[in-house]
């Protein structure tokens, strides 16, 4: 004999299931789009991240362009080597910003070249005079070419800037080194 109050109850939970099957579906569908709109705004933000990294290399390049530039200016009355080459080197650093840096080891005391016996510290390269050699030698250390040695006229532990121009001013007789 047939029941019908059992093929009622029957096909009531078939439609339930059928319409949890497709709010399962749609919730499934809905948190798929849902991810692809966090990966989409995750790869615009590292893009704008990106551009703003990019802007601010070409800022920098811009900058250290127009020191170099401002440094031949200098020196367009003066034939200085030295400023020129700072001017050259501050050029390839423009060129190379971005690209990855290479830093040269510091030069530890096993390793520094020897300090030569000098009487008068900005005499980097120890002949006795202070003169365009020595101005050289200080540059030479400064650019990781030769180890920083006796280019660190200021005992502050680097060859920078700095002791170059403690060397220029002693050279010009505006500076005095012992």
């Amino acid at each position: 004999m047939h029941c019908p109050t059992k093929s009622r109850a029957g096909g009531i939970y078939r439609g339930l299931f059928v319409i949890l099957g497709l709010v399962l579906c749609v919730l499934t569908l809905w948190q798929s789009q849902r991810s692809s709109d966090q990966q989409m705004i995750a790869k615009e933000e590292a893009n704008r991240v990106a551009l703003k990294s990019e802007a601010d290399m070409n800022l920098v390049k811009g900058q250290l362009l127009s020191l170099g530039t401002a440094i031949l200016k200098l020196d367009e009355r003066n034939t200085d080597p030295a400023l020129r080459e700072l001017a050259n080197a501050i050029g390839k650093m423009a060129q190379n910003i971005g690209k990855p840096i290479l830093v040269p080891p510091k030069a530890t005391a096993a390793t520094a070249a020897p300090r030569p016996k000098v009487f008068n510290k900005c005499d980097a390269n120890g002949d006795g005079a202070i003169d365009n050699k020595d101005y050289d030698e200080v540059i030479n250390q400064i650019l990781a070419r030769v180890p920083c040695a006796t280019g660190d006229i200021n005992g502050d532990g680097n060859c920078d800037v700095i002791d170059l121009q403690v060397v220029k001013n002693s050279m010009l007789g505006a500076g005095v080194c012992d």
